[in-house]
């Protein structure tokens, strides 16, 4: 377990989508201890997830999303990974990425399952459509 980027061995595999840290500017996904460690302890699957960095105008907010997106369609779409088996982690700027990442899954989920009426602001509402961690996807 750990080692390789290929198919989900089964539905109930886990993984992790490791994000570097460096401010957005700097940091390569294998670079540090961190993503290693937790690969060595969890014997789970890390995922170092590389993302532009925002190192001109071209290349700042929402490049870094964008990518973290794609790896998220990647993993669960290509490699076949259910949403609720991936955890999104970072350390830094990276943790910041992987919240954003969160942040955005879950505005689709709660934008798909609770649409407010016409002519309503709409309402939070307590139980919604996940139970516990929910990164849910098309």
């Amino acid at each position: 377990a750990g080692i390789g980027s290929g198919m989900a061995a089964s539905p109930s595999e886990r993984m992790v989508m490791f994000f570097v840290g460096g401010g957005y500017h700097s940091g390569h996904a294998p670079q540090g201890p961190l993503s290693w460690t937790v690969c060595r302890q969890t014997s789970l699957r890390v995922l170092g997830v590389n993302f532009r960095k925002a190192t001109s105008d071209a290349r700042a907010f929402p490049a870094a999303l964008q990518d973290a997106l794609a790896a998220w369609v990647y993993v669960t779409k290509r490699l076949g990974f259910q949403p609720h088996n991936v955890i999104l982690m970072g350390d830094s700027a990276g943790g910041g990425l992987a919240m954003a990442l969160q942040l955005y899954l879950s505005a689709r989920v709660w934008a798909k399952h609770d649409k407010p009426r016409e002519g309503s602001l709409g309402r939070a509402r307590a139980g919604g459509p996940c139970r516990g961690s929910c990164f849910c996807s098309d």
